[in-house]
């Protein structure tokens, strides 16, 4: 079971890559170059981290609650805390200063840009589970 999570934890961390860069692509032409901000090294190890992250705990909780519909209930509303929790540390963060003119002038949108990427390693997971783990 353990190896089952672990690649789902590799794919979702993946796919979460694919899709930040696709979606980092299709707003930097939109709403501005937040480059200076924004590092896809940084979101790839984010997305790595957060996928093992959630392999190791879902394997844990699965030791710890026998029943697997409760131990992915606990796991499901940890996993979505964690994420709306780092909503709101992004929200309380400091802005990265800009030295790009375009940049600076949509300086106000950077969190709104990135906080849907926030997102992406929970969407993915749960998109993928049903196609790596057969219960």
């Amino acid at each position: 079971m353990f190896k089952q999570f672990f690649f789902l934890g590799l794919f979702s961390a993946a796919s979460s890559l694919i899709l930040a860069f696709i979606y980092s692509e299709i707003y930097f032409d939109q709403i501005a170059d937040f480059s200076e901000g924004f590092s896809m090294i940084f979101f790839g190890s984010f997305y790595l981290s957060v996928g093992l992250l959630a392999c190791f705990l879902m394997v844990g909780i699965r030791y710890i609650i026998a029943k697997s519909t409760s131990a992915e209930t606990v796991f499901n509303s940890l996993f979505s805390m964690g994420t709306l929790f780092l909503v709101f540390y992004l929200l309380k963060m400091n802005d990265p200063e800009f030295s790009k003119e375009e940049a600076v002038i949509m300086e106000d949108y950077y969190k709104s840009f990135i906080i849907p990427m926030l997102f992406f390693p929970l969407l993915t997971w749960f998109s993928l589970r049903p196609l790596i783990i057969k219960s």
